[in-house]
């Protein structure tokens, strides 16, 4: 059999290229907007720490979570079709 192999037009990876540029724009646009005076109070003025926790309880929600999630989160990467 003779098989050739079709490459794209070239539309899929300029659409590529242009979604890379987006989000490098998006990105750096909002790094300069967090600098002008109405958007100031969004950003952080200290450091968040996270709450620490003591009891059972809460550490018990926390594993049961981030099993959970874990378990999830490798099923959709490893059994899609």
């Amino acid at each position: 059999m003779n098989r050739q192999i079709k490459y794209g037009s070239g539309k899929q990876y300029l659409t590529g290229l242009v979604f890379i540029g987006l989000m490098l724009f998006m990105f750096y646009f909002v790094v300069v907007m967090l600098d002008t005076k109405v958007f100031q109070v969004l950003k952080a003025t200290e450091k968040p720490e996270p709450t620490p926790v003591t009891d059972g309880k809460g550490k018990a929600w926390f594993w049961g979570i981030a099993h959970l999630r874990r378990n999830i989160l490798g099923l959709e990467l490893f059994c899609t079709a």
